[in-house]
């Protein structure tokens, strides 16, 4: 078969072009969406930075506007948008997700709310998260000074070759 002219080749790309895209919107599976929050720590010093993410799974996720988590101003944020496609047995799947991190220092246990996220037209809400905030243990400054130094060792006496924990405190 001989092809001539322009014309005949832009109908044989259309062809495998939509040849393609039935294949592919046949034979991928799409994950179906969902909302989940996690943080970075569950239990922090109190004034510590903690990060709260929520990942949405779906093609178009629109996050809530949240300024301040449990009383804690919200000092970052960032959102990102992750596609994977995997090919397995035979099987194509795609999965689209977009994920919003969230910093802030916490100073008092909160339990963080539930967030509703709209994922392609549909609400979903995360599962609320229990933050517990504990004092630091760290010796507190002496006078009016603008940082300190101290080390504290777990034994009293030791032997040559006996190990020693030695812990340092810098306060600033």
């Amino acid at each position: 078969m001989q092809i001539y002219g322009k014309y005949n080749v832009q109908k044989i790309v259309v062809f495998v072009l939509t040849l393609f895209t039935i294949h592919y919107s046949l034979f991928t599976a799409v994950e179906a969406a969902s909302v989940e929050a996690t943080l970075s720590k569950t239990e922090v010093v109190q004034g510590n930075m903690v990060q709260l993410k929520i990942k949405a799974i779906g093609n178009r996720a629109a996050f809530p506007n949240i300024r301040e988590i449990g009383g804690s101003q919200v000092v970052g944020r960032h959102q990102g948008q992750n596609n994977s496609f995997t090919y397995i047995n035979g099987e194509m799947k795609n999965e689209r997700s977009t994920s919003l991190v969230l910093t802030f220092a916490p100073q008092h246990d909160m339990t963080i709310p539930s967030y509703s996220v709209n994922i392609d037209g549909t609400v979903y809400k995360t599962d609320p998260i229990v933050l517990k905030v504990v004092q630091s243990t760290a010796p507190l400054m002496a006078n009016d000074n603008k940082f300190s130094l101290q080390m504290r060792s777990d034994k009293k006496s030791v032997m040559v070759g006996e190990p020693v924990l030695v812990t340092v405190y810098f306060s600033l």
